[in-house]
């Protein structure tokens, strides 16, 4: 029997600068059964007043730190803009609070608090991702208007999601994100690169057995696309992924 899936949700009024709410459960409705969970940042007076909502959906962790996960990355940072709930690629929670929005931060399915199977810039992403969307809208504490912000996975997931026209979403600002996974990430210029991607894979996996298992299926979602290529055939030391026997080139 599959493991019990337990509410984890709790909710702090008085530590931060902002209401947070922890683990809730936001349910999977359109187009499977399930539940995705997420981070809520809140203004204080949002028991009252209601805001627009900004919603993140993906794979890095909502509750991973930004000054651990990429440090130097985080040293860069305007100190206005960045805080104890700070993570890699979203909107900072304390900044955005106090110009008077919610901030969503959704563990993507498999990943984090978020249980299922991680299945990385698929459909069922931006199945999901709607999902959230339309939640976030519907919420007493929203104004009814979500905005979707976030760079390069966070970017592209956007588009996918918004061409799925979810109820209540109002604008997306994509940043430095990718529409053609083919000629963007894994073949610029016509020219294999993977360089990226086992980066990619070694942010969101360790390097054990189980592991090696998950980044393969990653790794030929990203560079398998559309009959483009052949299958990856293994990969080496739970953690190196070379994709091999490429067919069709870039036109």
């Amino acid at each position: 029997m599959p493991n019990e899936i337990k509410e984890l949700a709790v909710v702090d009024k008085t530590s931060f600068p902002y209401i947070f709410e922890q683990n809730v459960d936001v349910p999977l409705v359109t187009h499977e059964k399930g539940i995705i969970r997420a981070n809520v940042y809140r203004p204080k007076d949002s028991d009252s007043i209601k805001y627009p909502v900004i919603v993140t959906y993906g794979p890095y962790g909502k509750d991973a730190k930004y000054e651990a996960f990429r440090k130097q990355s985080f040293d860069q940072v305007n100190p206005e803009q960045k805080s104890e709930h700070s993570a890699w690629e979203t909107p900072d929670p304390r900044w955005w609070t106090s110009n008077g929005y919610t901030v969503v931060r959704a563990d993507e399915r498999g990943i984090g608090q978020s249980p299922g199977v991680l299945d990385t810039m698929s459909r069922a992403t931006s199945e999901a991702f709607f999902d959230v969307v339309e939640w976030a809208a519907v919420q007493p504490w929203s104004s009814g208007k979500v905005g979707l912000l976030g760079i390069s996975y966070y970017a592209g997931s956007q588009w996918r999601v918004a061409a799925r026209r979810p109820k209540g979403l109002a604008a997306i600002i994509p940043w430095e994100g990718m529409s053609d996974y083919y000629r963007d990430r894994v073949r610029q210029g016509g020219i294999l690169q993977d360089k990226f991607i086992s980066r990619f894979c070694r942010l969101l996996f360790d390097k054990n057995e189980e592991s090696s298992r998950l980044i393969s299926r990653v790794h030929r979602n990203l560079v398998e696309l559309s009959g483009y290529c052949q299958p990856i055939r293994k990969v080496e030391n739970g953690r190196k992924c070379l994709p091999r026997d490429f067919g069709r080139p870039t036109e």
